[in-house]
């Protein structure tokens, strides 16, 4: 655990807690069963064996409220977690970067989007505390960091951090900002001082989805999907609806989660083990708008539009700000054990 004051709660809560044999905290001395982190990073003293892992195990549960306000847990297997590493180097998180994860490690922006992506694919990462602005600017300064990922509201404490007390960021190439409407005032605000704000869009069930290329941001439009996600727009009876309307969201992409821990009860789509989720298109309650080429739509809340020079590829925009999406999914097979 990376915040040992969390634990004594997470024991009375989970009584479970005491039966695992290993246990670490970061920051902790040490004491009884408890060991320091820094036991994991000593020599075990000779070779050791790995177990095999089915690519389909459940290698995380993280867990989100979502649009329901209820938690779920998002299970995501060894190979999904794979899956986001391939998508990220789509989104230039290579062996060129220095990533500098400013979110939650409790959260998949932070876990699978830049820490565990970033080391599959050569890139070097720095971790700072959540919402430690300062110290994310001195590791700019520092370590000459060049790509991130937050939420809006980190970039506008990051910005007003960087106002108040200047560090040099000229290193600061790719700012990827997601999780929730990304306002135009901010990203205005934030080029001339960082840099240019790149509005992505994704969610804990499955990211990223889709994102605005580097050099090609539209402010307003959450892209276009990569890395072999695929989007469709449908309306109320299920059908697609016509380029310039507004259609309910519905995504696939081999990124995806296996499905909700422990829960049965969101399988409005019949699939027969979680790998046929892959075939089916599980829907998202976020509506969005397909732009025809060159056009620029404004709704209650975004605008869009699609680049005149890659027509075959249309941005998309969310017209109700992105929290969560409510998913019906796949029960997670039966026999699959944490």
């Amino acid at each position: 655990m990376g915040q040992p004051d969390l634990y004594d709660e997470a024991a009375k809560s989970c009584p479970a807690l005491a039966a695992v044999e290993l246990r670490y905290l970061l920051d902790f001395p040490g004491g009884g069963a408890i060991r320091p982190f820094d036991h994991l990073l000593a020599s075990a003293g000779g070779p050791t064996s790995l177990p095999e892992i089915a690519p389909n195990q459940i290698a995380a549960i993280l867990y989100t409220s979502g649009t329901t306000a209820r938690p779920k847990g998002v299970t995501h297997s060894h190979q999904s977690l794979i899956q986001i590493a391939h998508v990220m180097r789509c989104m230039q998180l290579d062996q060129n970067q220095v990533a500098v994860v400013i979110s939650s490690m409790a959260h998949l922006v932070g876990f699978g989007m830049l820490f565990l992506s970033g080391l599959i694919n050569g890139a070097a990462v720095v971790i700072t505390r959540p919402f430690d602005f300062d110290s994310v600017l001195d590791a700019y300064a520092r370590w000459r960091c060049t790509y991130t990922f937050g939420l809006p509201v980190m970039f506008h404490g990051l910005l007003q951090r960087e106002i108040v007390a200047p560090r040099d960021v000229s290193s600061g190439r790719f700012y990827y900002c997601g999780g929730d409407s990304v306002p135009p005032a901010l990203q205005e605000a934030f080029a001339p001082v960082q840099g240019p704000t790149i509005e992505a869009y994704g969610a804990t069930e499955i990211t990223p989805l889709s994102w605005n290329p580097p050099g090609e941001v539209r402010v307003g439009s959450i892209g276009r999907p990569g890395g072999g996600t695929a989007f469709r727009l449908i309306d109320s009876d299920g059908h697609d609806v016509k380029s310039g309307e507004v259609g309910e969201i519905c995504v696939k992409g081999p990124h995806l989660m296996l499905g909700y821990w422990q829960d049965r009860t969101r399988q409005a789509l019949p699939c027969r083990t979680a790998g046929s989720i892959r075939e089916t298109w599980p829907v998202a309650t976020p509506t969005a708008i397909i732009g025809s080429p060159g056009a620029r739509r404004r709704s209650s809340s975004a605008a869009e539009a699609t680049s005149p020079h890659r027509r075959s590829k249309p941005y998309f925009a969310a017209t109700r700000p992105f929290r969560k999406w409510a998913w019906w999914v796949a029960p997670i097979p039966s026999g699959v054990k944490l």
